[in-house]
């Protein structure tokens, strides 16, 4: 994959005019390069912290309800998740209590949300049964998807006949 490069004025950099005129090549280019390096460490802290910060929210369980945005844009303290936690409920009162959003998973534990998001739409069923659909895509003759579709009918309460 080609290398991208990203081209920065000397401005930015912080490189005055004429900085490179009586400079070797090599000392001009590695100069330059190390600027770009500090600039972009910079760019790269900038979003550690963001991201530090919105997996702070994430872990204590903030809503991603309007009174989570603005929580989450009005919050200054550190990234624990206890202070986190102490400052929400200064402002909102109990976790539990303020994030009743419909299909809020804050009184999931990290494994069941992740187990959870894993198997979003997937048709779980019961333990012990089979889809309907695969039960007759995997049936041989008539008279096992016959027996399937009875098996299925009867659990779902409904009056077959026996012999059709």
């Amino acid at each position: 994959m080609p290398r991208t490069e990203t081209i920065y004025e000397d401005e930015e950099l912080g490189l005055s005019p004429g900085w490179d005129e009586q400079l070797d090549p090599n000392i001009r280019r590695e100069l330059k390069d190390s600027r770009i390096a500090r600039l972009q460490l910079k760019e790269a802290q900038a979003e550690l912290a963001v991201f530090r910060r919105n997996s702070a929210l994430a872990t204590v369980g903030i809503p991603q309800d309007k009174r989570g945005q603005a929580f989450a844009k009005v919050y200054d303290g550190s990234d624990d998740p206890a202070e986190v936690t102490q400052a929400w409920e200064a402002l909102f009162g109990p976790l539990d209590a303020g994030s009743g959003d419909e299909g809020s998973t804050a009184s999931l534990t990290a494994e069941e949300r992740i187990a959870a998001a894993g198997s979003a739409g997937a048709n779980q069923g019961t333990p012990g049964t089979q889809d309907i659909g695969d039960a007759i895509k995997a049936a041989k003759t008539n008279a096992e998807v016959m027996e399937i579709i009875r098996t299925h009918g009867r659990a779902a309460g409904l009056s077959l006949p026996a012999d059709s």
